[in-house]
């Protein structure tokens, strides 16, 4: 089966990352056709990409339809595969699948992008837009994927529910895999993602505060930068938690394999905002696929994922007392905090492995 993929322009390339990972463990022939600057770290020489553009300029939308449209009908894809309700994306997919009606269409909603920008505070028109997208994306397409329980029940009309699959992301649990743990004089807690909306970081500071009372030892480190890195760091120095606190900025990911294992807790503390709540964050399955135990609130699909919430210690969002309380059982219990971590592993290696989410869409797909 030959499938082409069409990926959107995505600041962060977690899109991309998540239809390259799906395409390098799936047995067909696939291309993913993407502007240069959003190849999310991978090499140019990936032969998975297919680079119709260089860098994300809105005003070369024609251009880039033409040579998708021209490698599209070169090539006689099978299946048309497109992320994201993007013009980008949906435009040239979808006027393929007009001209070669025998091609199947599939439409990936890996989160609510409407819901996103309006976190986001973006301009009316812009959310508008996307709204009209994703709905003609879902009805006009002849399958959905779609990776948040959430976006079926609240947002796919039920009369196109039986042209959806739901394929989460995921991770390759070869590559992130349990690893010997040193022990260190330090207690040590971890939080990787970018400095961008700091909201859910806060109340990180107030429960490594409260933690310390009974853990002195204790270190969080912050791993990721962006925009409000200093912010974050003069509030810590304002409360006088310099010393429990390293900012550790950005790191290549592929070293997060050999990072996240050296942590005692790993710490995803999600805001309940709108376009969270229908996320498939990838950190999620990197901190279950390493083995250390994890502190995740109960946002979205986050508990159900962490096995309703027996993989890890789920807190409510937004509570620094609550995140404080489960720092402290983990390390007053590390025999059963190990437990918990191993069952984490096992459902990554189970039900999120790329390599088991591949043979699902392979299968999906026909």
């Amino acid at each position: 089966m030959k499938i082409t993929m069409l990926s959107p322009f995505s600041s962060n390339g977690a899109t991309t990352g998540r239809l390259h990972e799906l395409a390098r463990n799936m047995g067909s022939t696939v291309r993913i056709l993407i502007p240069r600057s959003d190849k999310y770290g991978r090499s140019k020489d990936d032969r998975l990409f297919l680079f119709t553009l260089e860098s994300k300029f809105f005003l070369l939308l024609p251009l880039h339809v033409y040579r998708a449209l021209k490698y599209l009908r070169e090539q006689k894809p099978q299946v048309v595969y497109f992320a994201k309700p993007h013009l980008f994306t949906f435009l040239p997919a979808f006027i393929y699948k007009v001209t070669h009606p025998d091609c199947s269409l599939v439409f990936d909603c890996d989160e609510w992008d409407p819901a996103t920008l309006r976190d986001n505070e973006e301009a009316f028109y812009k959310v508008w837009l996307t709204d009209f997208l994703a709905y003609l994306s879902i009805m006009l397409s002849d399958k959905v994927v779609y990776s948040n329980t959430l976006i079926k029940d609240e947002h796919i009309p039920r009369k196109y529910w039986e042209k959806c699959s739901y394929i989460s992301n995921g991770v390759d649990t070869k590559v992130f895999r349990a690893r010997e743990h040193k022990k260190s004089k330090e207690f040590s807690l971890m939080f990787v993602g970018l400095l961008h909306k700091i909201k859910h970081i806060l109340p990180i500071l107030d429960a490594v505060e409260i933690a310390s009372k009974e853990i002195p030892n204790v270190k969080c480190n912050i791993v990721g930068d962006g925009p409000r890195r200093k912010e974050l760091e003069q509030i810590v120095a304002s409360k006088g938690l310099g010393k429990f606190f390293v900012f550790a900025g950005t790191v290549p990911h592929e070293t997060l394999p050999e990072l996240l294992p050296t942590a005692d807790v790993l710490i995803a503390p999600f805001s309940d905002m709108e376009g969270v709540r229908y996320q498939s964050n990838v950190k999620i399955f990197e901190y279950m696929a390493v083995g250390v135990p994890i502190i995740a609130t109960d946002v979205g699909d986050i508990k159900r994922i962490l096995g309703n919430g027996e993989a890890s210690y789920v807190v409510p969002p937004d509570n620094s007392e609550a995140i404080a309380k489960k720092v402290i059982y983990v390390y007053q219990n590390p025999g059963k905090s190990k437990i918990c971590a191993s069952l984490a592993r096992k459902l990554a290696v189970e039900m999120y492995d790329w390599r088991v989410l591949a043979k699902k869409l392979e299968t999906f797909l026909g």
